[in-house]
């Protein structure tokens, strides 16, 4: 979600953007570019779904681990 121009698919993001995150609303200042083409793989959970590269790092919290 962009503030003033909703949702936006994440390769529409621009510099300058307030994207909704985590902690509210964070300003775009740089976008890092891959000069290869990745593969992608989505995650579904309920109504979200995210999509990344298969080496994205992902946070995990478990109750026997704790949040790291």
């Amino acid at each position: 979600m962009v503030a003033g121009k909703g949702a936006k698919a994440i390769g529409e993001i621009e510099v300058g953007d307030e994207v909704l995150s985590g902690e509210g609303n964070s300003r775009v200042f740089f976008i890092h570019d891959h000069k290869k083409v990745s593969q992608t793989m989505r995650i579904a959970h309920e109504q979200d779904t995210l999509e990344l590269t298969p080496v994205h790092f992902l946070p995990v919290y478990t109750e026997e681990c704790g949040e790291r």
